[in-house]
């Protein structure tokens, strides 16, 4: 009796270990060897070893994304992807199922709902609502993220022609709370609004940077003052070495007038600095500054007359490391005269 009662004890034990603690580990060893089978292209055997992981250790949500996120990778290099994203997206549904803390599988899911909708917007129409329910999930998870709020912020205006105004608002927000947490993610942000907006983008730039004078009133003189939207950054004498904006006082006469603003930039990855003007707040012009020589850009304004504050907002600061290439905005004297 006492015998059997030992190897019975040793039975559960060894199950209970090979189930906390074997069956996981062997898990594991095949989702990292179906890993390898997608890198070779050898799909079949890699739908083998995700199948046995999946068996293995079905209780893993780590796992079931990892598979979802297979399958969305093969996905983007087949022609009949839906069958593949349906898959995706199964796995990533069961990876949320299992953690629905899990930030970056929800951001994944969100965006895998969005590719579905954008493969057949008439059959998958519902997974637009889904993708973004998901997204606004994964930023209530972790709001101070800054890659979370970015890819947000640059899946969603991927389907901006399809989104209402207040989804339109919060994919903006989420360019914008990234910027304030890291400012020179601006050359990242600035790309992506004009790949996805256009020639839209100028309707809803002010909403993700920040454009305009100062709130408290600067001391009247021919300096350029102004600090980058990042701490710590004060800008000297006009040089814009990061994403911000600068103003001076000027005198302008009543009616219409001429504004011209001496700049100069350098590129990176052949991308000239940009840079939106404004006259106490309203915008009167925007520009690439395109030459490292000293040139007047020009721009027009109608007022009552008097000092008025000019500001410069330089919206895509960036670089290239690799090449010693680094883009600025350099601002200097400013010329007005009254239009004759």
């Amino acid at each position: 009796m006492k015998k059997y009662v030992s190897s019975t004890i040793f039975f559960l034990v060894f199950s209970l270990l090979a189930m906390v603690v074997i069956r996981p580990y062997l898990a594991s060893i095949a989702i990292n060897e179906a890993k390898k089978c997608e890198t070779g292209y050898d799909w079949a055997l890699a739908d083998r070893k995700i199948a046995l992981a999946l068996r293995l250790d079905p209780f893993s949500a780590e796992n079931y994304t990892v598979a979802g996120r297979l399958y969305a990778i093969r996905a983007s290099i087949k022609k009949d992807k839906i069958p593949l994203l349906l898959e995706s997206e199964g796995k990533y549904i069961k990876a949320y199922r299992l953690n629905p803390r899990d930030t970056v599988s929800l951001v994944e899911l969100a965006a895998l709902e969005k590719e579905l909708f954008l493969a057949d917007p008439a059959v998958y129409k519902d997974r637009l609502g889904h993708s973004v329910g998901f997204y606004r999930g994964a930023f209530d998870l972790d709001p101070n993220n800054y890659l979370v709020n970015f890819e947000i912020g640059r899946n969603l205006t991927g389907l901006w022609k399809y989104l209402d105004d207040k989804e339109k608002d919060f994919a903006l927000e989420r360019f914008k709370s990234c910027l304030e947490l890291v400012p020179w993610y601006s050359e990242k942000v600035n790309d992506a609004l004009m790949y996805n907006l256009g020639s839209e983008v100028w309707k809803y730039r002010k909403k993700v940077f920040v454009v305009g004078a100062p709130k408290k009133r600067i001391a009247d003189g021919p300096a350029w003052t102004g600090r980058a939207d990042g701490p710590g950054n004060v800008y000297e004498n006009g040089n814009m070495y990061w994403t911000g904006t600068v103003s001076r006082t000027i005198e302008v006469p009543e009616g219409a007038c001429v504004i011209k603003i001496k700049a100069r930039g350098s590129s990176a990855l052949g991308v000239w600095p940009y840079m939106i003007v404004e006259l106490d707040g309203s915008e009167i012009g925007e520009a690439y500054v395109d030459s490292p020589e000293w040139e007047y850009y020009v721009f027009n304004a109608d007022t009552k007359g008097g000092t008025k504050i000019l500001s410069v907002t330089f919206t895509n600061d960036g670089g290239d490391p690799k090449r010693g290439t680094d883009r600025n905005l350099y601002v200097g004297e400013v010329e007005v005269n009254k239009y004759e």
